[in-house]
């Protein structure tokens, strides 16, 4: 209850500025209050401020071994998505690596689902190129995000939905293959 009332605080003090949530799992604490988008919308709920939001991680969601296109769905569909923020790991520890080190499907779902509501938010780049330029790490993350975006432009929200509704996974495996691939 402290942490509602603090954010309940918060919030009417900046009233015309939008807070963001960004849980996460762990780190530097080994268990957090605000540990996913599902506890996030229940304290953006509780403490009943329009202003107050999340900002999604992928990183924080695959570390969590969460969906990052659910964890977005879930955001969008309750108002409260207020940026994202794109990087991959291997979902053991927030790496912060180059989008699309590791996750391939994961962020065509993730994309399918920001251009289906038609997010027009913030997507950051949040990365750590520790070995890697990161000015170069930056542009390649960009072009993963764009090329993402591409893929599903190329399939169209309307046959990617049909795919779904009609529940073939080989199927639905096959078109995206070949899309990405052109094989």
């Amino acid at each position: 209850q402290y942490l509602i009332s603090a954010l309940k605080e918060i919030c009417e003090y900046a009233s015309g500025m939008k807070i963001a949530l960004e849980p996460k799992t762990r780190e530097p604490r080994n268990r957090l209050l605000i540990d996913s988008v599902p506890t996030s919308l229940l304290a953006c709920i509780e403490a009943g401020n329009e202003n107050l939001g999340i900002t999604v991680d992928m990183g924080h969601v695959l570390q969590d071994s969460r969906n990052i296109a659910q964890s977005l769905d879930m955001a969008i569909k309750y108002g409260r998505l207020f940026n994202v923020h794109a990087n991959d790991n291997y979902a053991a520890w927030d790496d912060d690596m180059i989008v699309g080190s590791v996750h391939l499907m994961e962020f065509l779902e993730a994309f399918y689902i920001l251009k289906k509501y038609e997010y027009d938010g913030w997507i950051a780049v949040d990365i750590f190129p520790y070995r890697e330029d990161p000015f170069e790490a930056t542009v390649e993350s960009i072009s993963y995000m764009e090329s993402y975006s591409r893929v599903i432009d190329m399939l169209g929200i309307d046959k990617i939905d049909s795919l779904i509704k009609n529940n073939n996974v080989t199927e639905t495996m096959k078109v995206f293959r070949e899309t990405i691939f052109r094989i």
